[in-house]
């Protein structure tokens, strides 16, 4: 079916842009021709991505994962515990179309954190708890301490001075393995904290001191909302957070697990939504597929079938790409894996090994940011500009490794504006972009070279 020619054409209206009926053969033909066929569109709303800095840097450190601006500067950078006891930056250098982080590491004088080590698998946890305006530093570690560190210098130049062990939680003895989590859970404006254990008991600490000088006592009994909260692993690493941003705090919970022969289809991350105020918050176990973090424990690599051994799960929930919705880190035997809600508005195929967007300009020189629709095939879908009904790009990709060693991109348009489209390479982060200039017809991409990243 050919497009018309530009001669053609009438100035652009937004609200009148080519009609939707105009594509609706070419879908037919996809189907009829099985590019449809068999295939259904990947469960849950994450994907797994590479992060230059971040994959395959950490030998077999079992790391714990946190997140912070640490040098003021708008984005998020990265914190690791390590089971030595050593903490590693990662500054966030990404720019707006490559996630990147730069590794701090000691010794290095930008990194704020190479004086300290713990005793064994640090994990950090940064907060303001002296409401000063800065970010001090909690880290538990294997013989059950918290320490902590006051920030006594800004908030885009860190100093860290040790105030002392259990200083703030009255020489309470939590047991092994701490993983401290810091948040205002019972909603009286100040920081309480959240600890998991060895036994993967969670200790919960309300803060009866105040904002500026902290006090944490320990809530027991009935008066605790984690209360019968405990993980089936031998460990629990807390994470609160408001996952469905209805304004109170909710919890994900990830921890060890012993592979004993017997384990199958165990899922490493629990979440439990606050389903009361953020007074009085009353936690519920969401299961299965109605959890919002269901499918990133399905990952072949998080399944657990009779392993020998025990490993960690450190979860960590934030917004690390800086797109309104909230990521999942999850700290994994040697490395860190990060699960984008990259779809949310984009178009993610093969699985969410490929993100495809697209940036257009029209006759009048409107700009935007193409939204996407997906078929039911994991591997094509299309984009709309003005009216989710009348799309203007559709976009294929085909896994051909077995052919030419090559992703191939295919792609076509029902427009004469301009467009930038891009395919990245989540994998490896690796961009292309396809070009289509202002008042000319989109010409079709048959790109069967765009990608050597096989597997």
């Amino acid at each position: 079916m050919p497009l018309p020619n530009s001669s053609e054409l009438q100035p652009v209206d937004p609200s009148r842009h080519w009609k939707s009926d105009c594509l609706r053969p070419v879908l037919a033909w996809l189907t009829l021709a099985g590019l449809a066929a068999g295939t259904t569109l990947a469960q849950g709303p994450y994907h797994r991505e590479f992060i230059q800095g971040l994959h395959d840097t950490l030998g077999t450190e079992l790391p714990h994962v946190e997140s912070a601006d640490m040098d003021d500067d708008g984005d998020l950078d990265i914190l690791v515990g390590l089971h030595t006891g050593l903490i590693l930056y990662y500054e966030n250098v990404s720019t707006p179309e490559l996630l990147k982080f730069n590794d701090q590491d000691s010794p290095n004088p930008t990194n704020p954190f190479s004086e300290i080590h713990v005793d064994g698998f640090a994990d950090p946890k940064l907060a303001d708890l002296d409401s000063d305006g800065d970010l001090d530093l909690l880290v538990g570690d294997w013989f059950g301490n918290l320490e902590y560190f006051e920030n006594t210098g800004t908030a885009d130049h860190p100093l860290f001075d040790k105030v002392g062990t259990f200083d703030l939680f009255g020489g309470v003895d939590i047991g092994f393995y701490t993983s401290p989590d810091l948040a205002d859970v019972d909603g009286d404006g100040d920081l309480d904290a959240l600890v998991g254990r060895d036994v993967g008991w969670l200790h919960y600490f309300e803060n009866t001191g105040t904002p500026t000088a902290p006090v944490f006592a320990e809530v027991t009994g009935s008066e605790n909302p984690f209360l019968g909260i405990e993980t089936a692993y031998q460990g629990s690493n807390p994470d609160l957070v408001d996952f469905d941003s209805d304004g109170d705090y909710d919890l994900l919970v990830g921890g060890k697990i012993v592979g004993n022969g017997n384990v199958e289809q165990e899922t490493v991350l629990r979440y439990f939504e606050n389903v009361g105020t953020p007074q009085n918050p009353d936690f519920v176990e969401v299961l299965d597929s109605d959890s919002p973090l269901y499918g990133i424990a399905t990952f072949e690599d998080l399944i657990y079938r009779g392993l020998p051994a025990a490993w960690d799960r450190s979860p960590e929930i934030a917004d690390l790409d800086g797109d309104g919705d909230l990521d999942v880190f999850i700290a994994v035997d040697d490395r860190i894996d990060v699960f984008r809600r990259a779809c949310a508005g984009q178009l993610c195929l093969l699985d969410g090994r490929f993100s495809v967007t697209a940036q257009w300009q029209d006759h009048q020189g409107n700009t935007g940011s193409a939204r996407a629709t997906a078929l039911n095939a994991d591997d094509s879908g299309t984009l709309w500009f003005f009216a989710p009904e009348n799309p203007e790009l559709m976009v294929k990709v085909i896994d051909a490794c077995s052919f030419n060693g090559h992703y191939w991109v295919f792609a076509s348009g029902l427009t004469d504006v301009e467009v930038r489209l891009t395919v990245v390479d989540t994998s490896t982060g690796l961009p292309k972009h396809y070009d289509n200039q202002l008042q000319e017809p989109f010409q079709p991409i048959q790109d069967t070279a765009a990608f050597a990243t096989c597997p």
